[in-house]
């Protein structure tokens, strides 16, 4: 009875303090206290000294130091006994400090948390002329990072770190994995976005490119039934130079051409509005005249918002131009005056599409521009011209470049079909005035974006106006 009563009585008297114990270690082993990790070490004798060692996934940087050796070169690095796929920055080193980095090939990635050893090799030159090796060594744990290359100064190669591997595209596929050959491998655009990874032939051998049979062949490609715009990645896999490779194996040789990949993406899918310098959602339906933000050209009577089919089958409001008989203005807008930078590239955009093909199209801006063969074009259109089909949807394209391009070829800009999505007509002059893009004039901050239907004096024809943009293109300069 008493033997119980004590223990009861220890229990009540220090019980308390026993759990108390207990949760602060299980809180310190949490918060990683009692972590058994490996810190990374390196060794190597002189004329060397390690800097730095950091182990990733997909291979390891090192960093070294030297005194009085004329020049170095890392013959060999191993990690658990296994050879690096490929090195980086490791031959006829005459700096003071570098980095160097090492890719484990396919397979030999080191698992979550792993434990590494590492040897390498050094063969260097003294100022004396004599000639030596020495061999380093190091160990550490892997810190579950994916260590991505990048271009450096010069021939150098640089590297980050990263948490998670992204395979936006073939060449991001390539930093991470240095050692891939040419074939098909599936990319993810736009990472969690509501685009579904796909394939696409990558060739690795020349740098990494994506392989398109044309830039609209991208158009047909994982966007079939996208809602919406994912703005994490605006141009889908980003509008740029891309490898164009028209019959496959085929007799025809592959050559580089830029593809504006966000106008396939506007005419596959309806954007949302991030990013567009222009409100077209301020149109009241049933109204007249001119709207917040745009400015009547022609008769209130010539300008009305009413509901109608856009070209993604979806009932919107459409801006609708109705000439009467005189050859004047016929509707459309100039926009209010908009924010520029003259060091950027900006894509301007709109839909149209007429009942009948009379009078003409314009599309242009209100303020001078540069022209690419050199000197200043007033009153500019990027087109003003016909629709090629009465009754259908049309996208039309025009690029304003930075005031500093060295470009001065035209044929960027267009008008393309909604149905078959392809380019029908080129904006090709350099010289001005419509069938053409521009440049900013030098200290050029502001600009407008101006639609028309003019001359048009057949009353019966109708002119809708859908969605009118202006965006930045990152990759066109």
């Amino acid at each position: 009875m008493k033997r119980g009563q004590s223990a009861m009585e220890y229990l009540m008297t220090y019980g308390w303090a026993i759990l108390i114990i207990l949760i602060a270690v299980g809180a310190l082993f949490y918060l990683g206290v009692f972590d058994p990790s490996t810190p990374n070490t390196c060794f190597i004798e002189a004329p060397f000294v390690c800097g730095d060692v950091k182990i990733a996934d997909n291979g390891v940087l090192l960093s070294l130091k030297q005194n009085n050796v004329e020049t170095y070169t890392i013959i060999d690095m191993k990690v658990n006994g296994v050879s690096c796929e490929d090195l980086f920055n490791n031959e006829e080193i005459t700096s003071n400090e570098q980095e160097i980095y090492c890719i484990l090939g396919e397979g030999n990635n080191l698992d979550k948390n792993a434990k590494a050893s590492i040897t390498f090799d050094v063969e260097y030159s003294a100022k004396t002329g004599l000639e030596h090796i020495k061999t380093g060594q190091g160990s550490g744990q892997n810190e579950n990072q994916i260590m991505v290359l990048m271009e450096g100064e010069g021939e150098q190669i640089g590297a980050i770190f990263v948490e998670e591997y992204e395979d936006y595209n073939c060449k991001e596929l390539l930093n991470y994995f240095p050692y891939l050959e040419d074939g098909i491998y599936t990319i993810d655009p736009d990472g969690e976005g509501e685009i579904e990874p796909f394939d696409v032939y990558c060739d690795m051998t020349n740098g990494g490119w994506t392989v398109l049979e044309s830039c609209l062949a991208f158009s047909n490609v994982g966007l079939d039934g996208l809602e919406g715009n994912p703005q994490g990645a605006p141009d889908v896999i980003g509008s740029g130079d891309y490898m164009i490779d028209p019959d496959g194996v085929g007799e025809l040789d592959p050559y580089l051409q830029w593809c504006d990949l966000r106008v396939y993406f506007i005419l596959n899918n309806q954007p949302n509005q991030d990013g567009n310098l222009l409100d077209s959602s301020t149109w009241v339906v049933e109204s007249t005249g001119s709207q917040p933000g745009f400015s009547q050209n022609g008769a209130t009577s010539e300008n009305s918002i009413e509901l109608g089919i856009n070209p993604y089958g979806e009932e919107v409001a459409l801006w609708k131009g109705g000439n009467d008989a005189e050859s004047n203005g016929d509707g459309g807008w100039n926009t209010a005056i908009f924010t520029v930078d003259p060091s950027k590239t900006y894509r301007y955009t709109y839909w149209v599409k007429k009942i009948i093909r009379s009078g003409t199209t314009y599309f242009g801006l209100q303020s001078n521009v540069g022209r690419l063969d050199g000197g200043t074009q007033s009153n500019p259109y990027f087109w003003c011209g016909q629709v090629p089909q009465a009754d259908r949807w049309y996208l039309i394209v025009g690029y304003i470049r930075p005031s500093d391009t060295t470009v001065e070829t035209g044929g960027i800009g267009g008008v393309y079909d909604g149905v078959t999505k392809t380019k029908v007509i080129s904006f090709t002059s350099t010289t001005g005035n419509c069938y053409s893009d521009y440049k900013h004039l030098q200290g050029d901050t502001t600009q407008q974006h101006r639609a028309y239907l003019f001359y048009d004096t057949n009353i019966n024809n109708r002119q809708w106006f859908y969605d009118p943009r202006v965006e930045v293109e990152e990759s066109l300069n």
